[in-house]
């Protein structure tokens, strides 16, 4: 009797201790671009929208039977973030960023399809690369606009199987803002949203 008291205790005790064993890392999205093209527009009114579309809002999670859970999410809204950066960029070019419920002739949707901090490696080694895919959707007087955007950042250090905030923080915005830069860099894509 006081065995099976015993075993029931320690069964209770280790539920708990494997419970308290996840550790959720909240990183800060601080997307960075270059803008190359100086004037791109001519005062041409943009409804913006960006979505994510992403199923799991997670960048990075694994789960080893209950035990050293670990999960790198988003400290604040990826879309709101994103579409921040990009209103902020438009601007920079000379557009008038609008809503996207506004009436406009010219209307941009970016979706976040993918962003993904992915691990690879044995021992003290690892690999890291953060994967992002973009997806723009222009569309202006019955005309549109469409192209999806990957991007991928490899990084590779001697760390320990705990991934750390910062490293993990600077490499997903290193994807982020790569994955942006390629949108911006499309001159298709501008010249279209600039017609």
């Amino acid at each position: 009797m006081i065995k099976a008291g015993l075993k029931i205790i320690s069964f209770f005790t280790a539920i708990i201790l494997i419970s308290g064993c996840t550790h959720i890392h909240k990183v800060a999205i601080a997307p960075e671009i270059i803008v190359h093209h100086a004037n791109v527009s001519t005062s041409k009114t943009v409804g913006v929208k960006v979505v994510d579309l992403r199923s799991d809002k997670k960048f990075y999670s694994k789960n080893r039977f209950g035990l050293n859970d670990v999960s790198i999410v988003a400290s604040s809204d990826l879309a709101d973030t994103v579409r921040d950066k990009v209103v902020q960029v438009l601007g920079l070019l000379n557009f008038r960023p609008n809503s996207f419920d506004v009436p406009t002739s010219h209307r941009l949707k970016l979706e976040i399809l993918s962003a993904q901090l992915k691990v690879f490696g044995k021992g003290s080694q690892f690999k890291h690369e953060m994967h992002v895919v973009l997806r723009a959707l222009c569309e202006k007087k019955g005309d549109d606009y469409k192209k999806t955007y990957h991007a991928k950042v490899k990084n590779q250090h001697g760390i320990p199987t705990h991934i750390g905030k910062l490293f993990s923080e600077d490499l997903i915005n290193a994807g982020i803002s790569k994955a942006l830069q390629k949108v911006f860099d499309d001159k298709n894509f501008l010249t279209f949203l600039a017609e």
